[in-house]
């Protein structure tokens, strides 16, 4: 019988690592549809835990205009936010047992919505504390579907909220230590540090560490990228899509102006993970995938398209490096060593406890 679980797709094929996908900011908005005040409490707990640890935080909102929308839902159903997400969901429940819930990553869609959707045939415990051995935990596995609408794919850890397979156990609901490591991945951490650094002692500069907010930044500002550029003015980009200009003359580095992404990196789309300077005499902007060249004199992008180390005369010799590790791993097979042996036939298609090691499976000896 199978264990109750996510209803993500292919949960079986996602590796550890935090998904790519992220939103542009770390202030979110909630909503919990038709939800009593119980409801509302477990929900904010859940939220609570991811904020606990990463930059991001989270207001509820009264009405559906939210980014992230819990509600209740049974087999064939509708979405919330019929005119961003369609009438219709994609996915079905199955009734008691098996799916309990699904949700949706972030994506570059405008005005995106992600949906957390929970199966309501399902036996439900709605309280935050110990839930009983014939119900399931809300609070675990909201917390665990407000991981995927912050873009967190599932993992093999077992210890992990983000794991696809609900525990027998959900109490006390907890993040371990890579589920907290993946959301500061995408979001930063709790803690909103800027370090200034003397050159060339690379020393840090007296009065240093300040808090973003301490240089003018609103609250709740996520860092994209920030770059010294060649006329020597220093800009910060954050919150997807804005820029926020250093008064170098000021003592204490204090953000001069802020402007809109457009209006100072014309042609610069918003979502952007990376800016650096280059000898080449221009500014580089990187999104998830893609790069963009800009002429900051004047004030173009030149050329863009797909981020490739090559564009800045940078040679990865992975082909290279491939075949001198499947030599070396060749000569570790033919060595007869007392601890391995080396064979294609000494292994039926059906054991899956050796590991491939140059086209021969590698097994230890009993």
């Amino acid at each position: 019988m199978s264990k109750p679980r996510c209803g993500f797709r292919n949960i079986l094929k996602h590796g550890t690592k935090a998904s790519l996908s992220k939103w542009p900011k770390t202030h979110l908005t909630w909503h919990f549809h038709l939800a009593d005040e119980t409801e509302l409490n477990t929900a904010r707990a859940a939220f609570d835990l991811w904020s606990q640890h990463s930059a991001l935080t989270f207001e509820r909102s009264e009405t559906p205009n939210a980014d992230i929308i819990i509600s209740w839902r049974r087999l064939r159903h509708y979405n919330t936010n019929t005119k961003v997400n369609g009438a219709i969901c994609s996915n079905k429940f199955d009734g008691p047992g098996n799916v309990l819930a699904h949700a949706s990553l972030p994506t570059d869609q405008a005005r995106f919505v992600s949906e957390v959707q929970v199966d309501g045939d399902e036996p439900w415990h709605i309280y935050v504390i110990k839930h009983p051995t014939d119900r399931f935990s809300l609070h675990y596995t909201l917390t665990h579907k407000i991981g995927h609408s912050l873009g967190l794919v599932h993992n093999r850890r077992k210890t992990s909220v983000m794991f696809a397979i609900q525990p027998d156990q959900q109490y006390p609901v907890k993040l371990d230590q890579n589920d907290i490591a993946d959301i500061q991945c995408l979001y930063g951490e709790k803690n909103n540090l800027v370090y200034l650094v003397q050159y060339p002692e690379f020393s840090l500069r007296p009065g240093w560490p300040k808090t973003l907010q301490e240089l003018g930044f609103p609250e709740n500002t996520l860092i994209n990228g920030a770059v010294n550029t060649h006329r020597g003015r220093s800009f910060v980009v954050f919150n997807g899509n804005a820029v926020g200009e250093i008064d170098e003359c000021d003592k204490d580095k204090r953000v001069a102006k802020f402007t809109p992404l457009e209006a100072t990196f014309p042609g610069i789309p918003t979502g952007v993970t990376s800016i650096f300077r280059y000898v080449d005499g221009n500014l580089y902007f990187t999104t998830r995938a893609q790069f963009y060249k800009f002429n900051e004199f004047t004030r173009t992008v030149s050329s863009a398209g797909k981020f490739n180390l090559r564009m800045l005369n940078i040679v990865c010799p992975k082909v290279e490096l491939l075949q001198q590790l499947r030599d070396l791993l060749d000569r570790i097979v033919r060595l007869n060593d007392n601890s391995l042996t080396s064979a294609a036939s000494d292994y039926s298609n059906d054991d899956e406890t050796g590991v491939w090691l140059s086209d021969l499976r590698i097994r230890r000896r009993k």
